[in-house]
């Protein structure tokens, strides 16, 4: 009985373990003037191109900031995924299951409607949190990427988004260019950065 004991013990141990292990730092911290964009000058980054390649083309998207709060703060504004619709411009709406863990988005951008439900998943890292989603009905089925939050100290939270989506021909008109979405996307991060800072100072104050 002792060792099924301790068996299950360790068990649980390497569980816990594998889900606190330390992933690969996002992209923009192994380029120092990224680095110095975000913590000195607190510039919002959004990157998106479009490729081809065989017979493909792909969408990629990347995003980072700095946030002036801590890091399980912002964590839980992050992942309240039913005030997104609130918050922040070009999302419709906005609904999450947190039994099944599926979030559903409707999104426009000068016209074009994207509706899709997202697979999310949340896991706590050595640095902070990785979330992982996944496009599994609607518009972009098949996209997949992660958000990263990792603390900076006591007080402020790097965060980070990648995503791609790889089609025969993607569902986008010409008129949205990859200028377009940048735009888009760095006014849906600097709302959202926005947000979170002024919630953690409101909160502060009455603390």
């Amino acid at each position: 009985m002792t060792k099924i004991i301790l068996s299950i013990f360790f068990l649980k141990a390497a569980v816990v373990a594998s889900n606190l292990a330390a992933t690969p730092p996002p992209y923009w911290k192994t380029k120092p003037h990224l680095v110095k964009a975000i913590k000195e000058d607190r510039e919002v980054l959004v990157n998106v191109k479009t490729l081809e390649s065989q017979g493909l083309e792909s969408l990629l998207m990347q995003s980072a900031g700095q946030i002036r709060a801590p890091i399980d703060f912002v964590h839980e504004r992050v992942t309240s995924y039913d005030r997104y619709s609130e918050l922040l411009p070009y999302i419709e709406e906005s609904k999450y299951d947190p039994v099944t863990k599926k979030l559903f988005i409707h999104c426009s951008l000068l016209g074009f409607h994207a509706r899709m439900t997202m697979a999310m998943s949340s896991l706590k890292t050595t640095q902070g949190y990785r979330t992982q989603f996944e496009v599994i009905s609607g518009s972009f089925v098949g996209m997949k990427g992660h958000v990263t939050e990792d603390a900076d100290g006591a007080r402020f939270t790097e965060i980070s988004m990648e995503g791609e989506f790889k089609a025969e021909d993607l569902p986008i008109p010409k008129i949205i260019t990859s200028l377009a979405l940048e735009f888009a996307g760095r006014r849906m991060a600097s709302r959202m950065r926005s947000s979170i800072e002024e919630d953690w100072a409101r909160e502060q104050k009455s603390n």
